[in-house]
């Protein structure tokens, strides 16, 4: 492994401290700036290659795929901060948004590799990259504007809305159902459930649980509720038991062996527009039952574990958490008031 040679002018003389995996810099005759590592680092660790290896979905990493190839067509580079923030300025805001999270992906693996062999010589260099990372971050945020979709949280009226209103005497909307209670009831992610296999059913004392694989292929256990569990009996004599456990249904009501996360989108938006909900997303689902989950429990690491976010402070922003208990506390003061 190859390292990255850093020296920085002491009383002494130069200093030399070394940032691992990296090609080295030449002993140069003043200390070399922070603009000149993150050159070096992009050279080295080609964003691509770290996009196209990280632990996500493949439509993920393409949509990032594409997102850098047009920022470097430009003529950007992701270690001069003034380029990225300048080239976000041409986006919409849905374009700087994926714009903005694969930046992320390529930084965050970049500030990993540095901490990996970070000492008290070189803490200094691997502090100021994580701040300059940060705030293009913050740069490249985007501000919501009319027109464009918002989060949905589902109310009990709408879930209700969702789960009955499926034409469950054909294969097609037995399967719909069974995508919206999944969704629903357990929080999922698409790829995560297009992924369940019926081996992935464990039969516990407390109950059936699944054995989740979610991001970084990490496992994780998702109780499944007394409702769910009749769908999936009801599925599984439809079916059978054996390989996924969503499965794609042509016109003809023909069963196929898998699903993917794309089209598990479709179903949600067009039983969202079925019950006057058209921009209605799977991931709204994910935040309804986390919401619901919470509201229930005030138990925010119990969410957590159950979304399979990596921390709670994740968790905390993705409940928008503050605006959710001010918001029970305003119901609670009124509810009281009134009853008084």
């Amino acid at each position: 492994m190859t390292n990255l040679a850093i020296y920085e002018t002491t009383p002494s003389g130069l200093k030399q401290q070394v940032i691992p995996g990296v090609e080295p810099l030449p002993t140069p005759q003043a200390r070399p700036g922070l603009d000149d590592l993150l050159a070096r680092m992009e050279k080295t660790y080609n964003p691509f290659d770290l996009i196209e290896t990280s632990n996500r979905a493949d439509t993920t990493k393409y949509t990032y795929r594409r997102s850098l190839e047009k920022f470097y067509a430009w003529g950007g580079r992701l270690s001069n901060a003034h380029s990225l923030t300048e080239y976000a300025q041409t986006l919409s805001n849905s374009n700087k948004l994926i714009f903005r999270s694969a930046v992320a992906a390529w930084s965050g693996s970049i500030i990993l590799k540095m901490q990996t062999g970070a000492d008290v010589d070189n803490v200094q260099y691997i502090t100021a990259a994580k701040e300059r990372f940060e705030a293009v971050n913050q740069a490249l945020k985007t501000k919501p504007t009319t027109g464009e979709k918002s989060h949905s949280w589902l109310s009990e009226n709408q879930v209700h809305e969702l789960l009955t209103g499926c034409d469950i005497s054909t294969l097609t909307g037995r399967r719909d159902r069974l995508v919206l209670a999944i969704g629903l009831s357990c929080g999922l992610r698409r790829a995560e459930m297009a992924a369940l296999t019926w081996a992935a059913i464990v039969n516990k004392p407390a109950g059936l649980t699944f054995n989740v694989l979610g991001k970084g292929d990490k496992s994780r256990p998702v109780p499944v509720s007394a409702y769910l569990v009749g769908l999936l009996s009801d599925w599984e004599q439809a079916v059978g038991r054996t390989g996924q456990i969503l499965r794609s249904v042509d016109k003809g009501g023909n069963l196929g062996a898998s699903i993917t996360g794309a089209a598990i989108a479709v179903i949600v938006g067009r039983h969202g527009k079925r019950i006057g909900l058209p921009t209605l997303a799977a991931h709204d689902m994910r935040r309804s039952f986390a919401q619901r989950l919470y509201t229930t429990t005030k138990d925010i690491f119990l969410v957590q574990r159950m979304l399979g976010h990596a921390s709670a402070e994740t968790t905390q922003r993705y409940l928008d958490l503050e605006t959710l208990d001010d918001r029970a506390a305003i119901d609670h003061l009124w509810n009281g008031a009134l009853s008084e």
